[in-house]
């Protein structure tokens, strides 16, 4: 494979960003959260996305609506939580009040004709499909299903509906949302940034896929990497898996080829025991980490019993400031019938503020340094190997919305 090159002015100048604005943002489906976010009709959560603040609500039919989360008198954003159930929503400035399906029911004091009124908030398309609640900007924009393409299949295999909430966090970042979704397309620097994985990932069989606009990484786990102080040994993160899986790490000293085979069994075990049911995965998916790219900033971990979601969201004037955020799920069943959580109050946090944890906090605090580095006049494009595919991908999707090339195939 030979060098992609790609020009650094992708990620620092502000005709990228409004380019992408228009061009990129308002036409692409966008994550706007799991589906347990809103668990009956009343629920609401809020998303932004660049300049946009959007409303995303479960009427009394039980559909999940999306609107701009913007009153339609004088443009006050209508609703500042990020999540909770209401009865109707109430703008703070002159108390215009709109029920779950948008349509207008008080405007209090407007001496007017009704029909001289707006009906209602403006409505975007908004979809349900794999457990997450999609919406668009774009009345003609593509279906979800054409836009997720073979992607999909993968995706709902998860049924990632059985997942619940366990951790929010958004995290403020100096860099290019480019370069923080960077970060988490690729492996080639696990052994550097991260060589303590090593003991329980062998990073020569990660495999990259693509999937049209989207991808798919395949991170094996339960065998080290060869040509690092870990290979041929039970130590470290392994022996903490093992202790996890209710495995003894001692049964398994000088012989780490079969901790693979056991750890899988242990997880099939698990499975059965928590009574989840996925034909739609391999054997091999029981045990190891599949992280699902969609296009244009989200990935989606996947592991049997956890899902971590990374979205790189753009800042709305900023080209060198992105929110980054966290969330973890934990598939309910098999938890002794502690009954249901409250979801967690989301953080918001801007980088150094608190400890995001070893491999993450590695990760993020790469990120204001290497987007410093970009903007040097020593340096005048990236170059990506062939470690570094799902990278390239991004940058061809991105090409074709920006600038009409041909879709990724």
């Amino acid at each position: 494979m030979s060098l992609r090159r790609i020009p650094k002015d992708r990620y620092l100048s502000r005709e990228a960003l409004l380019l992408e604005r228009e061009r990129l943002w308002r036409r692409v489906w966008l994550l706007a959260g799991h589906a347990s976010m809103l668990d009956a009709p009343g629920s609401f959560f809020t998303f932004e996305t660049g300049v946009e603040s959007l409303l995303l609500s479960r009427d009394a039919g039980g559909r999940a609506r999306a609107f701009h989360n913007v009153c339609q008198h004088r443009g006050t954003r209508l609703c500042a939580e990020d999540r909770g159930h209401v009865e109707s929503f109430r703008c703070p400035y002159h108390a215009w009040t709109y029920g779950l399906d948008g349509a207008l029911l008080r405007a209090p004091g407007m001496r007017c004709a009704p029909e001289a009124l707006p009906r209602g908030l403006s409505e975007l398309r908004c979809e349900e499909l794999g457990g997450f609640v999609w919406v668009c900007l774009d009345a003609e924009a593509e279906s979800l299903d054409v836009f997720l393409g073979p992607l999909l299949p993968k995706l709902v295999a998860y049924e990632a509906r059985g997942y619940r909430l366990t951790h929010d966090l958004t995290v403020e970042i100096a860099c290019n949302w480019k370069t923080s979704a960077d970060v988490s397309n690729e492996a080639y620097h696990l052994r550097s940034l991260h060589p303590e994985l090593c003991a329980v990932v062998d990073d020569t069989r990660i495999t990259v896929e693509r999937l049209g606009l989207h991808g798919r990484i395949t991170v094996p786990v339960g065998a080290p990497s060869p040509g690092t102080p870990y290979e041929g040994k039970v130590a470290g993160a392994l022996r903490e898996l093992l202790k996890q899986s209710g495995l003894d790490p001692a049964r398994f000293e000088g012989d780490p080829g079969s901790v693979r085979p056991a750890l899988l069994t242990a997880a099939k075990e698990r499975a059965a025991a928590a009574g989840w049911t996925l034909p739609g995965l391999e054997e091999a998916q029981l045990l190891d980490k599949h992280q699902l790219y969609v296009f244009p900033n989200v990935q989606l971990n996947f592991t049997l019993h956890r899902l971590e979601i990374y979205r790189h969201r753009p800042h709305p004037e900023d080209p060198q400031v992105t929110y980054f955020d966290e969330q973890a799920y934990e598939r309910s069943g098999g938890e002794g019938g502690r009954g249901v959580r409250p979801l967690p109050q989301r953080r918001r946090i801007r980088h150094g503020e608190a400890p995001l944890g070893p491999v993450m906090g590695a990760d993020v605090d790469l990120l204001p340094e290497l987007q410093r580095g970009m903007a040097s006049s020593g340096f005048s494009e990236l170059l990506l190997g062939e470690g570094e595919r799902a990278i390239e991908t991004m940058h061809q999707g991105l090409q074709h919305y920006l600038h009409g090339t041909e879709r990724p195939t």
